[in-house]
């Protein structure tokens, strides 16, 4: 491979990372929620890759090296930073840290348990799980429907065979 196809490979890629995720921020700041919108993650994730090949194509014709490697490149970027805004966005360790960076740094453990508590994401997650078919609410109650049944089977038997325990 040339310099010069490597770097446009470079340039292609940095352009539809970055088409990403200035429309992640737009559309997050117009509409901020506590639910991921993965869908819509995707869908932005496509159209930045979709621009940024279509963006190069135009410019410098079509290279299948280019395209390939640039649909590539720009996927694994994604999955990074799905997984690195998914913790940043809903971590409790991350909360739990900006917290008591916004007081004296210090806050009583009760505190901090009575401030989760009263936090709307328990049930923002659990309202997810509810959406998402794994779990039925049914007045105080919360259960576990097959799919969410099937879901927690397959996660212990996953976490079994790589001998640490999953949790979030």
């Amino acid at each position: 491979m040339t310099r010069a196809l490597a770097g446009r490979i470079l340039i292609t890629t940095a352009w539809g990372t970055g088409l990403f995720l200035v429309g992640h921020i737009a559309v997050w700041r117009a509409k901020p929620s506590n639910t991921p919108r993965v869908a819509l993650l995707c869908a932005l994730a496509l159209a930045g890759m979709a621009a940024s090949v279509a963006a190069d194509a135009a410019r410098w014709g079509f290279e299948p090296v280019v395209f390939w490697s640039t649909l590539w490149i720009e996927a694994f970027l994604v999955v990074v930073y799905l997984f690195l805004y998914s913790g940043l966005a809903r971590s409790v360790s991350v909360t739990l840290l900006c917290r008591l960076l916004g007081r004296e740094r210090v806050v009583s453990f009760a505190g901090l348990v009575e401030e989760y508590d009263r936090s709307s994401r328990f049930e923002d997650r659990i309202r997810l799980m509810a959406d998402s078919g794994l779990v039925r609410c049914e007045g105080d109650r919360v259960t576990l429907t097959p799919k969410g049944d099937a879901l927690a089977r397959w996660t212990r038997r996953i976490s079994r065979s790589i001998g640490d325990g999953l949790g979030g």
